[in-house]
């Protein structure tokens, strides 16, 4: 109910309804009765309240709203309501004016987000790492994705092997930001791969200006020689390649989880050692075992 709800309950305070969404941990239905549990609650009591007590209203979003629309033009022409103003419009906007593959249709509608099965090799020309991986297969495998992360947490590489795996896939991409620094900053990336003459920066008059006037019938090769290339042969070395990496990846994971072990042990041996009360076979014993963690924490070199 909560999700899709905002319950207002009346304040004999105030003398009027307040919306109290935020503060209930649970509700339900007896009847007519509303029961809510409120999230301050210490031994989670029930608190009921009559029809005249509480209000439910649904949620606002694009969807309800058009459909608020149509159904005015529904009623105020009941028996030709194809013809009316609000209803042309609405019919309009949600069935011709969006795909019906975009993410917003599926919003507006209500719909399941859609998901895809990853179809093409995808390519990391910048720098990654495991989690940037992830994130790049997720955002080719559902309509809507959102990748956060607190600053140097690599989201720009991770947008740059988007770009790249977009513009491999023959298609074009439009990065917006709501300030210049971020979109600049993914030009200047570009750039210095020699990639520049692939990015139409038009966030304003002066910059599109700038993009016409610069135009040239001629772009520098990305390939250093012309070579006759076996597409299949390289998609299957770069998938190759590509689970190898991820392998690296899982290892310097658990590498880095055996360092950590063998810093605790060691921290603890030091506790042991200055204890007059152990014994010198239980001293030698912790010893071995040290010893044969840190030759394990030493496969990280053989590993790369």
């Amino acid at each position: 109910m909560l999700n899709k709800y905002d319950i207002y309950l009346y304040s004999s305070n105030n003398n009027k309804f307040e919306n109290k969404t935020a503060e209930i941990e649970s509700c339900f239905f007896t009847d007519s009765m509303l029961n809510v549990v409120f999230k301050n609650s210490i031994d989670y009591k029930v608190y009921t309240y009559s029809k005249d007590k509480y209000i439910l209203k649904p949620h606002a979003n694009s969807y309800t709203f058009l459909n608020y629309l149509y159904e005015i033009s529904k009623e105020k022409n009941n028996f030709n309501s194809e013809d009316t103003l609000l209803y042309n419009i609405y019919s309009h906007f949600i069935n011709q004016s969006i795909s019906q593959e975009s993410a917003l249709f599926s919003f507006l509608k209500t719909k399941q987000i859609k998901r895809y099965k990853l179809k093409n090799v995808l390519i990391f020309p910048f720098s990654t790492n495991k989690s940037q991986c992830e994130a790049v297969e997720k955002a080719f495998s559902s309509q809507i994705t959102v990748i956060e992360g607190p600053p140097g947490t690599g989201k720009t590489q991770t947008i740059l092997n988007i770009i790249a795996n977009i513009i491999l896939n023959n298609k074009t991409v439009a990065v917006v930001s709501n300030n210049n620094d971020a979109a600049t900053n993914i030009y200047e990336k570009l750039s210095k791969d020699n990639l520049h003459f692939m990015c139409a920066r038009l966030g304003n008059k002066n910059n599109k200006e700038e993009f016409i006037k610069n135009q040239s019938d001629e772009y520098p090769s990305v390939l250093k020689n012309d070579l006759n290339i076996n597409t299949k042969e390289i998609k299957q070395k770069i998938l190759t390649t590509y689970k190898k990496v991820l392998e690296i990846f899982d290892s310097e994971i658990k590498i880095a989880n055996y360092n950590k072990e063998l810093h605790d042990l060691k921290l603890e041996y030091n506790h042991f050692k200055n204890d007059k009360k152990i014994e010198n076979n239980e001293d030698n014993m912790l010893q071995f075992s040290l010893e044969n963690i840190s030759k394990l924490a030493s496969y990280k070199s053989i590993l790369k």
